[in-house]
């Protein structure tokens, strides 16, 4: 089965160099939950309203200083929507 099902008309990429605050402010504006990180056009990270709530407010981190590379989640796989689910 191919992965076109799940992919979004709307996906938001932010540079690693972006503040949290704009970050927030993009998952807002776009009624989304996360925003792609891209660097040279290449997928370096993911940040998530949840990566917000818990590592830059329970960090109590400064949402104006603090990049999103420094708070988004590195790990991340893709895939292209022709790939499979098998």
């Amino acid at each position: 089965m191919s992965l076109k099902w799940y992919v979004r008309p709307r996906l938001v990429a932010l540079k690693p160099d972006a503040s949290v605050l704009d970050a927030a402010r993009a998952l807002e504006n776009n009624n989304i939950g996360a925003v792609i990180v891209q660097d040279k056009g290449r997928v370096v990270g993911i940040l998530t309203d949840r990566d917000l709530a818990i590592r830059v407010l329970g960090g109590v981190l400064d949402p104006l200083t603090t990049t999103v590379g420094e708070v988004m989640t590195s790990d991340v796989v893709s895939l292209a929507p022709t790939d499979s689910q098998a």
